[in-house]
């Protein structure tokens, strides 16, 4: 039976600090594997496709409730603003799977103060009565994962969806009444031209968005697609990054404007709250993360089965203080435009934003940042979006492949 749970409004959430939460699902799930990937890298195959009907994929979806029913009082201090469903694909779910998620979540949190309701989806896994059946429990967002409009790049990908399907999707959302409608393209793969590139955004523009992201492929160690790169050619690999993402940005930002690397258009809360560590994260499933009440606890991505034997149970827990958790949130913070608060930070993490920086692990990246024109002042830090674009995607494909 379907849910009405439509709190969702089109106000920002504006409350900042430890009290304002994002509640993020994770489905682990996918048709396939795509060969460029990382998110889904550590799970099996025979896991990452279980079909519905499968009992090992039933019992995830009742450890998932489980999880979030038994948890989600321990978090009665946070107002939740935002939630995203992730993956994985987690339109992936069945109508009767999501549901069942959906209502563990309405029964265990106040929904009340929620703005921003998103779930992401595959244009081969969503249909209108699919995506009705969204709205209908309180989804007031859609973004798809379509990465390119060219027939050959979706299937050198992986994806399994056609070019058809995902220029139909946008169109078929607001038809469900979505008010809000987001689309992912991906840049810079080592073979791709830029008139390949620039036809897939050009088309993306003809669509009824009000959200478009543009990620720089980050060729990561044991993806199929890394295998294919030489280290030896690391400089030209970045050049030819930035030199496509440039382009397509400026013509992005001619119809959507630019609020952070990457994002065009309508702010996403969850994007701003979450990069900006504006907001404690409440993560369900296996793969999930928490940062809430200064720590970080973690399901690990490709642990399935002993996430389904007890989704009481952390491979990690820990005070948010650990170098390499704080270095991939200070990445995140300097992608949006406004940056990183010195409050903000604190207030999530326990630590202060400047101690950190002089931290002997993380002070060689904050030279560089330095040297790039890091801003830093008593309000906190951020780049120029100039200076931000090329030292992001330079970070993320050193950091991502050839000093893993």
């Amino acid at each position: 039976m379907r849910t009405l749970t439509d709190h969702a409004t089109d106000n920002p959430a504006t409350t900042t600090g430890q009290k304002q939460a994002l509640l993020y699902v994770h489905v682990p799930f996918c048709r396939s594997r795509c060969t460029f990937c990382d998110w889904v890298q550590a799970i099996p195959n025979k896991d990452l496709t279980r079909r519905a009907g499968d009992p090992i994929r039933e019992r995830y979806v009742e450890a998932l409730c489980h999880e979030i029913r038994t948890r989600g009082p321990e978090y009665a201090d946070k107002e939740i603003s935002t939630i995203y469903w992730g993956g994985g694909t987690a339109s992936n779910l069945t109508e009767d799977e999501t549901v069942r998620v959906m209502t563990a979540i309405t029964e265990t949190f106040d929904l009340n103060p929620l703005t921003e309701s998103t779930i992401e989806c595959s244009p081969d896994t969503v249909d209108e009565d699919k995506l009705v059946m969204y709205r209908e429990l309180g989804f007031n967002r859609v973004s798809s994962g379509v990465q390119s409009f060219d027939h050959d790049r979706l299937r050198s990908l992986g994806r399994r969806h056609s070019a058809e399907e995902a220029r139909g999707l946008p169109d078929m959302a607001r038809r469900a009444g979505f008010e809000h409608v987001s689309i992912d393209l991906m840049s810079g793969f080592a073979d791709q031209t830029n008139d390949e590139l620039m036809e897939s955004v050009e088309t993306a523009l003809t669509l009824p968005l009000d959200h478009l992201s543009l990620y720089s492929y980050r060729p990561t160690e044991g993806t199929h697609l890394r295998k294919k790169m030489d280290p030896k050619d690391k400089r030209d690999y970045i050049a030819q990054q930035y030199a496509l993402y440039a382009e397509a940005r400026m013509r992005i930002n001619e119809v959507l404007p630019e609020y952070g690397h990457g994002y065009f258009g309508r702010k996403s809360a969850f994007t701003t709250l979450y990069f900006q560590a504006k907001a404690d994260t409440l993560g369900f499933g296996s793969g999930a993360a928490s940062f809430s009440h200064q720590r970080l606890q973690l399901h690990r991505s490709g642990a399935l089965h002993a996430y389904i034997t007890n989704p009481l149970s952390f491979e990690l827990d820990e005070p948010l203080d650990n170098d390499r958790t704080l270095i991939s949130f200070i990445q995140a913070g300097l992608s949006t435009n406004e940056g990183i608060t010195r409050t903000d930070w604190s207030i999530l993490t326990g630590t202060e934003l400047l101690e950190v920086l002089d931290r002997t692990r993380i002070r060689p990246l904050a030279d560089l940042l330095r040297h790039r024109g890091l801003i830093e002042d008593e309000q906190g830090i951020r780049l120029e979006p100039e200076v931000r674009n090329l030292t992001l995607i330079q970070l993320a494909f050193e950091m991502a492949v050839f000093e893993s």
